[in-house]
């Protein structure tokens, strides 16, 4: 109970209206305030009728002070709040208490600090015409209280809208595989980056905190041809690579054939040409003996030709006039004689005999030897 006697209402505040932000409810107040002055005329109605402008101005002082106490708000730490005289902006306040005449401006606060999110999944086609599912989780704040409430309609929907389209820009300039293995992180940043840049041009208000990739995957209707997809394509890798394989070690196989042909050749043409020069200083070496000795000298050529000939093939003796064949082994003999000939002291060869046999001709010829024999001109050879 008041001290008048009369019951307080808890459940209402006269001063204050329900909404915390609006002004205070003037009728009540004024049915308030008459019903005391009728309750008061009605227990002096006995005495002197009061004065009728000291009523008045009490009543305009009142209404005065309750106009001033209405102008009050608080803006908390976290806060801000725009204020807006008669529906066109005045400016932005910052924490702490503020006035403004009731009637004339009003004020809307919104906490910036609070950082809110929300979530987008769609089905999109990649770089390289494939479908993915792809969900993102973003997270924004208010940064610019006046531009997030006055330039932009919707900014809210307008936020997810830029978000859809840039989700679907980078994804359409990707191949799956990097979405859905290792391109995941710099998948999310440049959605990031295109979405802030797009608010910005928007001059939405809107500060994009961060954005997070939740899941990347093939649609569930296409799991499996999916799945076959990613076989066949491995599959392709790997006999490309064992092709690749298969073939460096066919070039270099190839490579060390042409090498080792090339180094037979060179040592075949070094070996024919020393033999060429061999043949040729031996031949000029039997030309002095030849001219001293033509007869002996085209004998032991042909003898030495002869041997050469033969000693290669296999031969047979037959004894004429019987019906018998007796088998020589000549080939055997022959290498037992070689094998004697190499584990005895070596003897000298036929170019060495002749040139012995030349030294010996020319020791004779300037002793004047008168024995030596005279050749006919064909040498008597065969």
């Amino acid at each position: 109970m008041s001290p008048n006697g009369t019951q307080r209402n808890s459940g209402k505040d006269p001063w204050r209206n329900s909404h915390q932000e609006g002004p205070p409810d003037l009728t009540h107040l004024f049915k308030k305030i008459f019903g005391k002055f009728k309750q008061s005329k009605n227990q002096n109605q006995t005495n002197a009728p009061a004065a009728p402008g000291k009523l008045a101005g009490i009543a305009v002082l009142l209404l005065v002070a309750i106009w001033g106490v209405a102008g009050f708000f608080l803006v908390s730490p976290a806060e801000q709040s725009v204020i807006l005289r008669f529906g066109k902006y005045v400016g932005t306040v910052g924490p702490g208490p503020h006035w403004i005449p009731p009637f004339i401006e009003r004020h809307y606060t919104v906490n910036i600090q609070r950082v809110e999110s929300f979530p987008y999944e769609a089905e999109m086609l990649t770089h390289d015409v494939n479908i993915v599912s792809v969900k993102i989780q973003v997270q924004y704040r208010i940064a610019d209280l006046k531009n997030y409430l006055f330039n932009v309609v919707a900014p809210i929907t307008t936020l997810h809208q830029a978000a859809s389209s840039a989700l679907r820009q980078v994804i359409g300039q990707m191949n799956l595989d990097p979405i859905l293995t290792t391109g995941r992180e710099e998948l999310a940043q440049n959605v990031m980056e295109i979405l802030q840049k797009t608010l910005a041009s928007y001059h939405s208000g809107i500060e994009v905190r961060e954005v997070t990739l939740q899941s990347s995957k093939p649609p569930d209707a296409i799991t499996a041809a999916f799945d076959d997809v990613i076989k066949a394509t491995e599959d392709g890798k790997r006999y490309i690579n064992q092709a690749e394989a298969y073939a460096k070690r066919r070039v270099l196989i190839a490579q060390g054939e042409a090498s080792r042909i090339a180094q037979e050749a060179d040592a075949y043409s070094y070996s024919v040409a020393a033999q060429a020069s061999g043949a040729a200083s031996r031949y000029l070496a039997l030309l002095k003996p030849y001219q001293l000795a033509p007869g002996i000298t085209r004998e032991r050529l042909y003898l030495d030709t002869m041997t050469n000939v033969l000693k290669n093939s296999q031969n047979i003796l037959v004894e004429g006039g019987g019906n018998n064949v007796l088998y020589l082994p000549l080939e055997q003999l022959l290498k037992q004689q070689k094998l004697a000939e190499k584990s005895a002291s070596p003897s000298s060869t036929s170019v060495s005999a002749i040139d012995n046999t030349l030294t010996t001709s020319d020791a004779e010829a300037q002793a004047g030897a008168p024995n030596r024999p005279s050749y006919p001109s064909d040498g008597g050879g065969r």
